[in-house]
Formats: structure tokens, sequence, C-alpha cells
């Protein structure tokens, strides 16, 4: 399918929903900027009022680390069930399945949850060989502007650097990869987690 096709079938579906659409499409993306600013504008009224200063905020205050962590926790558990609302409400409109419940209980929202905090924490760890090569590339390039030795430092920071390029590209790879968790877990949440399942029969095998 090429773009016109994709956009013939898009506004053929669509058509006569377009105002809904727009608000389910903007639903995502306003929660996350209300995540990402929200400690933010928290933090510069804080400072406003002089209970917290800059250099508080930078070290690191344990009440604020906490409410930090607690609102990320927050949020992914409130887009969790909203990125599943949205995905179903389009996937209804565009008739590759008909609307349906993510989540019947706790016990399948706590796995989904979980499934998406491993994957999370995967691509953590997946990024600290990464910072760690481009940390170690960085001190030896600075000690090769103090040491005599300045050859040896310089090609232990091409070395480092090499790695950290490769690293990055296989952590793109791994990131791609799973980019496509949230929406199986959210189309088949009683699916095992990380297979895809069988094509089912429809429209959507068609197009």
């Amino acid at each position: 399918m090429d773009y016109r096709e994709l956009h013939r079938f898009s506004r053929a579906s669509l058509k006569g929903h377009y105002a809904a659409a727009l608000r389910t499409a903007w639903l995502l993306p306003g929660l996350h900027l209300l995540y990402k600013l929200l400690p933010a504008g928290l933090a510069g009224l804080l400072m406003l009022r002089g209970v917290m200063t800059a250099e508080m905020l930078w070290r690191g205050n344990p009440l604020w680390m906490l409410f930090a962590e607690l609102w990320a926790l927050f949020c992914a558990g409130l887009l969790l069930p909203v990125r599943c609302g949205v995905w179903s409400w389009f996937s209804e409109q565009l008739g590759l399945s008909r609307r349906f419940i993510c989540f019947r209980d706790g016990k399948r929202y706590l796995y989904a949850a979980f499934v998406l905090s491993c994957t999370g924490m995967v691509q953590f760890l997946a990024a600290l060989p990464m910072t760690a090569a481009g940390l170690l590339g960085a001190a030896a390039l600075r000690k090769s502007l103090d040491d005599t030795d300045a050859g040896r430092w310089l090609l232990l920071a091409a070395l480092a650097f090499t790695g950290m390029v490769w690293m990055a590209a296989g952590y793109l790879h791994l990131r791609v990869s799973l980019s496509a968790v949230p929406v199986l877990m959210t189309e088949f949440p009683e699916d095992p987690a990380f297979i895809l399942p069988p094509l089912r029969s429809g429209p959507a095998c068609r197009l």
C-alpha cells in the first residue's frame, strides 16, 4: 500500500469522525506533554517561592526525587489504558478490528505494566555500555591534553568512541525492535509477551 492508497483508505474510514479523531490523536501527546511539563512547572514555582533552589534541584533533593519517581509511575500507569483506548478506537474506525477491552481485570493490567516495565529496563541497561564508552572516550581525550604520552590516550579515546558508535547502532536496533511491544500488549493482551500472534483474517490481511 503506497501513501495515496493509505490516504484514501484513512479518509474513507474516518469520514464523519474527523473531530473525534483529532481529539483522540492528540490525547496521548497531550498527556505526555503534561507528564513532562508539570514537574518542570512545579520546580519553577518552588524556586520562585524560595522553597527550593536550583542547586538543591541539581544535586537531587530527596523529596523532589521521591515526587519525580511517584509522578513517573503514576503517569506510566495512566498512559497504558489511555493508549489501549486510543488504539482500540482507531482500529474500529479503520475497520481493522472491533472495539475491544484490553484489560478485563486488574491481573491483566498488572501483567501488561510488568512487561512494559521490563521493556523499559532492558532499554535502560542497553544504554549503559554506550554511555560508559562515551564517558571513557571523553576522559581519555581530556587525559591526552595533559599527559606526555598523548598518543596512547588518543588511541584509547578513538577506540572508546568507535565502540560507542557501534553500541549506539545496536541500541537503536533494540529500541526499534521493542517499539512494537506496547502495541502488541494492547492489541493482544492475553497472548504471551514478545511473541507475535498470528494475523487475523479480515480487512487487515488484505491491505
